[in-house]
């Protein structure tokens, strides 16, 4: 009952980032590039030629396109499941000399999405998400530096499973356009427990700006961290939105 794999598939890289985007649903390349290990370019070349495949489909939205699995690569993974997850298993060859993105095809893991169009200017925003007083207000106790590899803590009350705080470091600054940071498990739990990044994009809307937040990289053993994470995301943002609204 199967389908032929398109050639287009046979590139372990490009299979990598067909695969998240199935997975994944709507992604920028920015947000493909950040966990894929492989340069912004090289990304870029790859989902050119799925799109010419017809497998992608995108959208433009401000200065960033979104990119999306078409409807008939839906299809064929439904037909082909099995040949997709062997090609998927397949030994790395030559895609070394792209870098590690075979950890997006080889290691199991999911991200947690969600976008919000905010009435405020990315500006507001920006500093919503990066004055530690203000992210106090929303999120947790902090203390956060914008600056490109500052380790810091979010901390709150503990619980059980959890100590209550957060080791993170920045990775990404792009004023009033994106942040990213580690979201990690911290003392006894560093070792075996969760270990995620955090990305923010904020892209100019008619309505405002459109705020996207991605938790990404939940492994299996994460389950009560992604279905918490789910949750607390949604509570989070919208009182982001209103620390926001508050800003002269």
């Amino acid at each position: 009952m199967g389908c032929i794999m398109p050639s287009s598939l046979a590139d372990p890289t490009r299979l990598a980032i067909f695969e998240r985007l199935m997975r994944d649903g709507e992604l920028t390349v920015h947000a493909l590039t950040d966990r894929a290990g492989v340069s912004q370019p090289a990304v870029s070349k790859h989902l050119r030629m799925l799109k010419q495949a017809r497998l992608l489909r995108d959208r433009r939205e401000g200065r960033e396109t979104h990119y999306s699995a078409a409807a008939r690569s839906r299809a064929l993974v439904r037909l082909d499941e099995p040949l997709l997850a062997r090609s998927l298993r397949s030994p790395r060859n030559s895609v070394e000399e792209d870098g590690p993105m075979t950890k997006l095809a080889t290691a199991t893991t999911r991200s947690i999405v969600i976008e919000r169009v905010m009435p405020h200017p990315p500006e507001k925003i920006w500093r919503a998400l990066t004055q530690g007083h203000l992210i106090e207000e929303w999120l947790m106790k902090n203390d956060f530096q914008l600056v490109v590899g500052n380790k810091f803590n979010f901390r709150a009350e503990p619980m059980p499973g959890w100590n209550g705080v957060t080791d993170c470091e920045v990775l990404i600054v792009e004023p009033n356009e994106r942040l990213s940071y580690r979201w990690d498990a911290s003392g006894e739990e560093a070792a075996n427990g969760l270990k995620t990044v955090v990305t923010w994009t904020l892209t100019p809307a008619k309505a405002g700006t459109l705020v996207r937040m991605e938790q990404s990289g939940f492994r299996a053993q994460d389950e009560r961290f992604y279905q918490g994470a789910g949750f607390g995301w949604q509570k989070m943002i919208a009182a982001l939105e209103k620390v926001a609204a508050g800003l002269d």
